[in-house]
């Protein structure tokens, strides 16, 4: 396919995620003036969440096999890539092509991208990355010491192994937090009062901190941020002298080059 011409975000899973993702997308690019950004369209469908947990996200439909008698996601995700290929068709016209992105780490699970992933082949002119894919890319690439590889992400990410499958095809190895904070991992990103999904806290970053400090105690030499609101928390790029990666700024730069390589802001 030629080298598309828009850029696609599947926002709204939360709808903060989507916004992070495209404020990257404009600090990741090189340009003196409005004109000189790239034509992105942003849909924020946080409604697909509603057929399953509302509270989180993709974990009940993950985690719990009674729950999966609704719509997979990623079906009505598709949906939603249709509807951006539609809208860059109204700009563009038939010269229209799409790369799209999803800024949400859970929902990279294989039950629900290998859904997405097979309703989009069918959709001409769209290339869906996968940012799970673009993070481990980085880590090959540019921290080529790196050998143990903290996590921290959602309870669904983590138990359906988003991140591990991918780390562990290159040797790498994931480091999980211990089983008993994984639960309050997963309370500071959701907690209604004062949890990152609310707006984030004070609170929700010391906590943020505390498990970093943990993965590096564990011997991490680079930690993933993988939820798209932790780096809301914690958006240092380093902590105590470890990288914290950021998927969703990752995932940014490889929209950014997929349209337009010489507007990668480097």
């Amino acid at each position: 396919m030629k080298r598309p011409n828009t850029i696609g975000i599947l926002g709204g899973l939360g709808p903060m995620a989507g916004c992070l993702l495209h404020r990257a997308i404009l600090e990741n690019t090189a340009s003196s003036c409005d004109q000189e950004h790239l034509d992105v369209i942003h849909v924020s469908m946080s409604s697909l969440l509603d057929r399953n947990d509302r509270i989180a996200g993709f974990t009940t439909y993950l985690l719990d096999p009674t729950s999966r008698d609704v719509i997979n996601p990623g079906t009505e995700m598709a949906r939603v890539v249709t509807s951006i290929k539609s809208a860059a068709a109204a700009i563009h016209g038939d010269s229209s092509s799409v790369v799209v992105g999803v800024p949400c780490n859970t929902s990279h699970s294989p039950l629900i991208w290998s859904v997405l992933e097979d309703a989009v082949h069918s959709i001409d002119g769209v290339v869906l990355l996968n940012m799970v894919e673009e993070t481990v890319k980085h880590i090959r690439q540019h921290l080529p010491g790196a050998r143990n590889i903290g996590l921290m992400a959602t309870t669904g990410a983590r138990q359906t192994r988003v991140y591990h499958n991918q780390l562990e095809l290159y040797n790498l190895k994931a480091v999980d937090v211990p089983d008993n904070i994984q639960i309050d991992l997963h309370e500071t990103i959701f907690n209604e009062g004062w949890g990152l999904k609310s707006g984030g806290s004070t609170r929700a970053r010391n906590r943020m901190k505390y498990y970093v400090r943990l993965l590096i105690d564990a011997g991490c030499d680079t930690i993933i941020l993988g939820c798209s609101e932790i780096p809301i928390a914690l958006p240092e790029s380093h902590l105590n002298g470890v990288p914290l990666i950021n998927p969703v700024v990752l995932l940014s730069r490889a929209l950014i080059n997929a349209v337009s390589p010489r507007k990668l802001r480097m």
